[in-house]
């Protein structure tokens, strides 16, 4: 199995939103993974408020400290709503996050083989020590949106992101507005790994817990996410096979 690990830097929000819509298209079995430094939110994202987590992150690096993952994983995955995916819940505030052992966590999840894991990295900071689970990943996403700002940020970021990890890509959510996603690709010197739509009202089925209604899966969002996963995941599985 693989990891994909997805991040943003300051000024482009979208990750959750990346994660949990292309885990719950992904092709083969596949957890939305909550390693945000700065606190988790999918749960709530995703259960609205509604589902609580038995465990998290922290429950299964404390069950794993003398083996892997697969078990205590397995134990603390849950579905908070029918049109997700699989989750394991983040972190409760940065402190948390903080007091992880990075290096070995992220060996443990370079070596997980039960599922592709899809990793919600939030806003990440380039010196922060959970950089480690990107030499890990088979696939790195850079999520930004299109705006001069935002752009910025993750020119000036990607030259200080380790060099011992798996080359990062773009996904640039609302493209032109105003540049597109070719132009940011260019400015930014990163491949385009995919283009997702602004749509606000499809985003809300999966960060703000809207129930999705009987029209969710014709959506634009919700179709470029099936479309995306496809081939995010072949590609990858071409890649591990050559």
């Amino acid at each position: 199995m693989t990891v994909v690990s997805m991040l943003s830097f300051k000024g482009s929000p979208g990750v959750t939103t990346t994660v949990v819509g292309l885990a719950a298209s992904w092709p083969r079995p596949a957890v939305a993974v909550d390693l945000d430094p700065q606190g988790g939110d999918m749960l709530v994202g995703l259960g609205g408020g509604r589902v609580s987590a038995a465990g998290g992150i922290l429950d299964v690096l404390a069950e794993a400290r003398l083996g892997n993952l697969r078990g205590p994983l397995g134990r603390h995955v849950l579905r908070p709503a029918k049109h997700g995916p699989l989750i394991l819940a983040g972190f409760g505030s940065p402190q948390a996050a903080a007091a992880v052992n990075w290096p070995r966590t992220a060996e443990q999840l370079g070596s997980f083989d039960g599922a592709d894991l899809l990793v919600d990295c939030g806003r990440l900071n380039p010196t922060h020590p959970m950089t480690a689970v990107l030499a890990y990943s088979a696939a790195i996403l850079i999520v930004t949106r299109s705006h001069l700002a935002a752009v910025r940020h993750v020119a000036r970021a990607v030259p200080l992101l380790p060099r011992t990890m798996a080359s990062p890509r773009l996904v640039v959510v609302g493209p032109d507005r105003p540049y597109s996603a070719d132009e940011i690709s260019r400015a930014c010197g990163l491949p385009l790994a995919a283009v997702l739509p602004n749509d606000p009202g499809g985003a809300r089925h999966w960060t703000d817990g809207a129930e999705p209604g009987p029209r969710f899966h014709r959506g634009k969002l919700q179709q470029a996410m099936l479309l995306t996963a496809s081939r995010l995941a072949a590609a990858d599985h071409a890649g591990r096979s050559a």
